[in-house]
């Protein structure tokens, strides 16, 4: 009777450990990493590009990847600096503040479907526009930028008129600069009316015209150039170096893998490469002219 009652007596207690006591599991074990993105599309279209990324890493990795887009550049640097956020997909102007100021790791980037790691410049008006390649011609013109934190969308325009001679400030050069906030709007802008000179990378330009084939008939480009490594995946320097590695080379390993590829093919990119220091003097070039 005796150990009948005893019996009961563990079973409630061990019942009530269950209960009350913290249940380890492997999402509770896994190391948190929160990855920042700049708005350089529309954020949801932004943020589904990289929910795919998010879920391989964390299949293949005890970690748990949050990535977010935030309202504007100027926002991702801001919570990297302060340790906000562990990790960022830059943009090159971004990549070298980041480096230079604040010891950001540079890991790996995409090479895209086209076989391009790198994106470029393309300055565009509309098709009925008296705005020409003479860049005399943009003079008391209004321009569209993404933002002033990227080489596409920004820097490269005024290096371009710089090496033209153009030695006026922008903003008395132009009637009015416009920061559209990302590099679709920027093309958009122009199409409808909105600015009559626009700046954007060539991937978003791309991508935007073949999804928007009225904007043919609509847009010619000006100018391309420039020659910036894109989307890089970058780590804040305190990381654990192991768990840095390890984001890394799973980054470069997936083309290796069946579920990988598939994963890159949605992604739109055939495989991730090192994307060293050395890679952004071009960067430092244009933003220093």
């Amino acid at each position: 009777m005796f150990l009948k009652k005893l019996s009961r007596i563990v079973f409630t207690v061990v019942v009530a450990l269950v209960l009350v006591l913290p249940v380890s599991s492997a999402s509770e074990e896994a190391k948190k990493i929160k990855v920042v993105l700049v708005p350089e599309r529309n954020i949801f279209n932004q943020q589904n590009k990289y929910m795919i990324m998010r879920d391989y890493i964390s299949s293949i990795l005890p970690v748990n990847i949050e990535f977010n887009v935030l309202k504007d550049y100027e926002e991702v640097m801001e919570v990297l600096e302060i340790g906000e956020a562990d990790a960022g997909v830059l943009g090159s102007f971004l990549m070298v503040h980041g480096m230079v100021n604040h010891d950001l790791i540079p890991l790996a980037r995409p090479v895209w479907n086209s076989g391009e790691s790198v994106y470029r410049s393309v300055i565009f008006t509309r098709v009925n526009s008296p705005v020409t390649k003479d860049i005399k011609t943009w003079e008391g013109r209004s321009f569209a930028f993404a933002n002033r934190h990227t080489s596409a969308g920004f820097f490269y325009p005024l290096y371009l008129m710089r090496a033209n001679g153009i030695k006026k400030d922008p903003w008395d050069f132009f009637s009015e600069m416009k920061q559209a906030g990302s590099h679709d709007a920027a093309l958009w802008m122009v199409s409808n009316n909105l600015a009559d000179i626009g700046a954007a990378k060539d991937t978003i330009f791309r991508e935007t015209m073949r999804k928007n084939p009225e904007l043919e008939d609509l847009i010619k480009v000006l100018y391309t150039g420039g020659k910036f490594p894109d989307a890089t995946f970058a780590v804040i320097s305190s990381m654990d170096p192991a768990l840095r590695e390890s984001l890394k080379q799973a980054l470069l390993g997936m083309h290796n893998s069946p579920e990988g590829r598939k994963v890159l093919d949605k992604f739109g990119a055939r495989k991730f490469i090192p994307s060293p220091r050395e890679d952004y003097n071009a960067v430092l070039d244009v933003v220093a002219k």
